[in-house]
């Protein structure tokens, strides 16, 4: 597994790399539950199946770089496909700090434990965040909360709403 250098670099890697796992696998994932609409998905508990847990990817190798948790929840009334990704950053001395990342996938609706219709909305998620990108978002939003602070400083006396 690559060791970044910033903790930020790490963070980012990770990002990029779930939101690239999730806009991978929603297709496949999505045609694994195809044979089950109109059937009954989960238990009584709200977990899934197995014959359905088994028709899902168990897990997804990332090309190498690095171990990613595939699970699947089957509760309410969705079925979620969350995808974690890790990655490491250099610290003081001979440490190193994780940085994880993840991704709720959502697949297909769910009503009375019984696969109502599987999504058709394929995820689109950013996959080229850059350290350039996060710091200026990052003064952007600084900048909208002092904005936000000087406003409301104005208005202490009288508060927000009558």
């Amino acid at each position: 597994m690559k060791i970044y250098d910033t903790a930020l670099a790490a963070k980012i890697a990770a990002r990029n790399e779930v939101n690239r796992i999730a806009n991978e696998s929603f297709a496949d994932a999505a045609k694994a539950l195809e044979p089950f609409v109109g059937q009954k998905v989960c238990k009584v508990n709200g977990t899934l199946l197995e014959k359905v847990k088994k028709a899902l990817p168990p897990t997804i190798s990332a090309n190498g770089s690095g171990p990613h948790s595939w699970y699947s929840t089957g509760h309410g009334y969705s079925i979620v496909l969350n995808i974690k990704t890790c990655t490491s950053a250099k610290t003081k001395g001979d440490y190193q700090n994780a940085h994880y990342a993840e991704a709720g996938l959502y697949l297909a609706d769910i009503s009375d434990g019984f696969l109502a219709k599987i999504r058709s909305e394929v995820p689109s998620w950013k996959t080229d965040y850059t350290e350039e990108y996060v710091i200026e978002a990052r003064q952007e939003a600084e900048k909208a909360d002092k904005a936000k602070r000087d406003a409301e400083s104005k208005i202490h006396y009288f508060g927000m709403y009558d």
